[in-house]
């Protein structure tokens, strides 16, 4: 919903709301994906006992320190998109049609 310039609230159109929400998609993803990525390896350096010692975490924080300076900003973000397309449309999907995602 906005305001419009007399103050009554308007609805938004079909066209402004998908923009909205592909922005709200957008930033999601960009906020959430460096925290499933750090949780990602903490789960899997249990399954590899000859890791190297900078792939070696002692928790979370220290997991976001070591992908930053071994592998910069992008290390964050190492993940297929179509994954995270297919992810994040079936959670979507699923909620709109008003099942749970499990």
């Amino acid at each position: 919903m906005s305001q419009g310039p007399n103050g009554v609230v308007e609805s938004l159109g079909p066209a402004q709301h998908m923009l909205a929400a592909a922005n709200a998609g957008a930033l999601t993803l960009l906020v959430t994906n460096p925290i499933w990525v750090v949780k990602t390896r903490l789960c899997l350096q249990y399954e590899k006992a000859d890791l190297p010692a900078h792939k070696q975490y002692r928790g979370m924080m220290d997991c976001f320190y070591k992908i930053y300076k071994f592998e910069g900003i992008r290390g964050l973000y190492k993940v297929s998109f179509v994954v995270l397309f297919v992810r994040y449309s079936s959670v979507h999907l699923t909620d709109q049609l008003g099942g749970t995602v499990g």
